[in-house]
């Protein structure tokens, strides 16, 4: 695929849900598990598990930067993988201090 950078990344397993939730919302059911399997499939992605430890990281994220609780999981678990990187469109990233927000169009 012309463009395509194989990159190490990591995610939550809340991202799964999340995947599903807006291919079924926009595409249909059978697209969202076409797209779940895609997902699961990719090469170098790490799942980190929600854990305690991320919930806790993701309140105290919530409450200094005013974040739903998604968000603050996503974060959460990029602090915990090591990730200085976080890849989505939400700019309600771009306020935590340690973390870059880059969307998947941008130049890596």
């Amino acid at each position: 695929m012309r463009g395509y950078i194989e990159l190490p990344a990591c995610t939550s397993f809340l991202t799964f849900d999340e995947v599903y939730y807006k291919v079924n919302k926009s595409r249909g059911r059978d697209v969202a598990v076409i797209n779940l399997e895609a997902f699961l499939s990719m090469p170098n992605m790490r799942f980190i598990d929600i854990n305690d430890g991320v919930i806790w990281k993701s309140l105290e994220l919530i409450k200094e930067y005013n974040l739903l609780p998604r968000d603050g999981i996503h974060a959460a678990t990029a602090f915990i993988a090591g990730a200085g990187t976080i890849f989505s469109e939400d700019p309600d990233f771009d306020a935590i201090k340690g973390l870059k927000r880059k969307w998947i169009n941008e130049q890596l």
